[in-house]
């Protein structure tokens, strides 16, 4: 072999070496938590439920950890880690 090879190949070496060590020192991050959901379906007279109602179903539901996630006619869905 020809001599930039060989320098090249012993540099390739160390950098390997030098990221495996790193690689070895860092703490795996944290676990993924899991969540659980929640729906709650408010129920409406005519078509409308009245904003103290929902508001009253919002602050409870912050309380009690829950996040809200998305909204859908009259459903509400919720999630919290586990």
């Amino acid at each position: 072999m020809t001599r930039p090879r060989v320098l090249l190949m012993i540099a390739a070496l160390v950098c390997l070496s030098v990221w495996t060590g790193y690689a070895q020192t860092q703490k795996p991050g944290p676990a993924r938590p899991g969540w659980e959901y929640r729906i709650v379906e408010m129920k409406t007279v005519e078509g409308y439920t009245p904003a103290a109602d929902i508001q009253q179903l919002l602050n409870q539901a912050g309380a009690d950890g829950w996040e809200l996630v998305r909204v859908s006619e009259t459903r509400y869905y919720f999630k919290r880690p586990r």
